[in-house]
């Protein structure tokens, strides 16, 4: 239970070896902490693989067949890693049923062994001889090696995928709808598998749609990123002040600031948002109007796309309806007024976004949200701020995903039915608090009213 107790908190031997310490308790060694380790994970590992295969079970009875007897599901998919800056060691692959939000299937992958690089670090240093060295790996890499991936840390989500696309027949499943995050690599190797005809053959292609709210996060960025660019080619290299001294262009009063841009990306994800379930050319149309809206002038008035009719959130067309003389765009409680060079270079980002291609992939207003959920529970469990190696994590993906789908006291108790152990009133009181906590009704009656408020909330209706 110590070590159990020790690895929850994402903690090692180390750490345990600091706790016996003040408390006065008696130790053990490292090796043996180690042991426990292993055993602990192993049957964390089964939980979730029982968790799992529950779920496949009630995809299968609740979902329709295919003529080949296979049960095509949407999924969404995404990779996390230990560390930032594509320069983690170890990274992890999930796959989550759309519908239902489960966890049902993951692949994690490490690029190193800390055993190996124990017993090449004693043959460097001439403790152990080459041969011996050399039986040892022969042993070592069919029996417990962690490291299971070779290449660039950003190459994981990709073999994630085609691993996992690759064994989803074995679960009677095909994944046929990918909700990505826009990156291409991950999709682009599920199409090369098998010859270039895809992880299912030629009788069955796989889809790729986008999270929406990764396209409207990716309007944000384009912005900023082109801001920055943007300075670094109107102004020489030579003349440019420090970067933290640096007076952007486009930046300033009246000028393409973070508030402004923080604006039009939030009107950009409403906007979408509020068209779900129509057409490409409807969500588009919606979107742009705050674009033009907000760049309507007395002289030039560009209400086309906004809402029409009384109860419109556009001052002007509710004029209209209203046989009202608009008022002056001057006298209206406008947050920005944009200039012809800001107004153009966000349109060059507008049109990228509001390609018919990239609409129809967000008409079914599906997120990745899911997947978001499960990173923040892995490494909660195996911070990122610590070293961590492949058991580490494979013991919280296990846990997270059991937890995600069956709470924490029922995973908890599968756990210890392994172990051999009843949970202890004090453990199960704990455990309860924290399953009240992750469903708790203030939380979701606050999802619901931010929701509420937020579709209520178009875009320029200030």
């Amino acid at each position: 239970m110590f070590v159990y107790g020790c690895m929850s908190l994402g903690t090692g031997s180390i750490s345990w070896e600091k706790l016996v310490s003040f408390l006065g308790l008696r130790n053990f060694s490292s090796t043996t902490f180690i042991r426990y380790a292993k055993y602990i994970t192993e049957c964390a590992k089964g939980v979730a693989r029982t968790t799992m295969k529950q779920i496949h079970e009630v995809i299968r009875e609740n979902s329709e067949k295919s003529d080949g007897g296979w049960t095509d599901v949407a999924v969404s998919f995404d990779g996390t890693w230990h560390r930032r800056g594509h320069r983690s060691n170890l990274g992890v692959g999930a796959v989550i049923e759309s519908e239902t939000g489960h966890v049902i299937d993951y692949y994690v992958m490490s690029k190193i062994c800390d055993q190996c690089n124990a017993k090449r670090n004693l043959m460097e240093k001439d403790k152990i001889s080459q041969a011996e060295y050399v039986e040892w790996m022969d042993t070592h890499l069919d029996t417990d090696c962690e490291q299971n991936y070779e290449g660039s840390s950003g190459g994981m989500e990709a073999k994630s995928a085609v691993k996992m696309w690759g064994r989803s027949k074995d679960y009677k499943l095909r994944y046929v709808i990918m909700i990505s995050d826009g990156d291409s690599s991950s999709y682009a190797s599920l199409r090369a598998m098998n010859g270039g005809t895809g992880p299912y053959g030629t009788e069955c292609q796989v889809e790729k749609l986008e999270c929406v709210n990764h396209v409207s996060k990716r309007f944000g960025f384009n912005a900023r990123e082109g801001k920055r660019k943007f300075v670094e080619e109107d102004e020489p290299k030579e003349t440019l002040p420090p970067k933290k001294k640096r007076k952007l262009s486009l930046g300033g009063r009246g000028k393409l600031t973070e508030v402004v841009i923080n604006h039009l990306q939030y009107y950009f994800s409403v906007s979408m948002k509020r068209m779900i379930g129509t057409s490409a050319e409807a969500m588009r149309n919606e979107i742009l109007s705050s674009y033009f809206h907000c760049s309507s002038t007395d002289d030039n008035p560009q209400h086309h796309l906004c809402t029409k009719g009384k109860n419109s959130w556009c001052f002007y067309n509710r004029a209209l309806a209203n046989n009202e003389v608009p008022p002056s765009h001057d006298t209206v409680k406008i947050h920005f007024k944009l200039g012809k060079q800001e107004l153009a270079f966000l349109k060059q980002i507008y049109e990228r976004l509001t390609s018919d291609d990239l609409m129809k992939k967000c008409l079914k207003g599906l997120t990745q949200n899911s997947n978001e959920s499960l990173h923040h529970r892995i490494w909660n469990l195996c911070p990122k701020h610590q070293r961590a190696n492949k058991r580490m994590v494979d013991f919280a993906v296990a846990t997270a995903v059991a937890r995600y789908k069956i709470g924490y006291l029922a995973s908890s108790s599968s756990l210890f039915e392994c172990f051999g152990i009843e949970v202890t009133t004090a453990v199960s009181k704990h455990l309860k608090k924290l399953d009240r906590l992750m469903d708790s009704p203030i939380r979701r009656k606050t999802r619901i009213q931010n929701l509420k408020r937020d579709m209520e909330y178009a875009a320029g209706g200030f």
